[in-house]
């Protein structure tokens, strides 16, 4: 694959020559460390036990698998950037206007005669105008902090943080991608335990300390039920 790589995309023979190195240890989900997603790894050190035709059935499974998960994602991207799109925009529309018009229209008429919803607007633009770049900074900080607690932080607040937007588009997500790769172990032949004690291998801190605690539930011997351990 390698060498076809070099005929066909050179910018791939990196990731090639990468999984080679990797797969020297004997496990193919190891090799595919910073290439395949923490499911997407699950998945095959699930499958890659049981020899080469359930290897090869569950590597299908995994495209398909892959695919729809695609198509989640890019819904879910367009649902996100969409309004972030719309901030940015009002944000820049509103500094050019507090930089060049506001000015202009100073100089015309003083601040203090214009009408109420006028002077508001003055306000606006004047810190626009003074802080527009510390709050521009402020606002890249918060979405940098935003992407980085996604499969970071975890709590009791975080279940709270859960419930709403846009953390509950992230649990949605992270919730179904747990559930895909327990049904493909199951489906291999792994039991319920220990497919989510396999989670545990690739799974991101948020993950994995959900896994932790439905492992946790379903040790709770007045707990009957499998779904309610899932209540996390």
């Amino acid at each position: 694959y390698e060498s076809r790589a070099r005929k066909r995309n050179p910018m791939s023979v990196p990731m090639y020559m990468a999984m080679l190195k990797g797969i020297q240890g004997g496990s193919l989900s190891q090799a595919l460390d910073g290439v395949a997603t923490p499911s997407e790894q699950t998945l095959i050190d699930a499958t890659q036990g049981g020899g080469d035709v359930v290897m090869a059935e569950g590597l299908l499974f995994m495209s398909e698998v892959v695919e729809k998960t695609d198509k989640m994602v890019a819904t879910i991207r367009k649902a996100a950037l969409y309004p972030l799109g719309l901030l940015s925009m009002f944000g820049l529309l509103l500094a050019l206007f507090a930089v060049n018009a506001v000015p202009v229209l100073a100089e015309l008429m003083p601040p203090e005669k214009w009408p109420a919803s006028g002077q508001t607007l003055y306000a606006v633009s004047t810190v626009m105008a003074d802080h527009g770049l510390t709050m521009a900074a402020a606002f890249l900080g918060l979405v940098g902090l935003f992407m980085f607690s996604l499969s970071r932080w975890t709590g009791p607040v975080r279940t709270v943080a859960d419930r709403y937007l846009p953390y509950s588009l992230y649990r949605d997500y992270a919730g179904s991608m747990l559930l895909i790769s327990l049904s493909s172990m199951m489906r291999a032949g792994v039991s319920l335990r220990s497919a989510l004690e396999r989670t545990l291998k690739f799974a991101s801190p948020w993950t994995r300390w959900h896994v932790r605690r439905i492992l946790t539930n379903l040790s709770k011997p007045n707990n009957p039920y499998f779904g309610q351990a899932f209540s996390t």
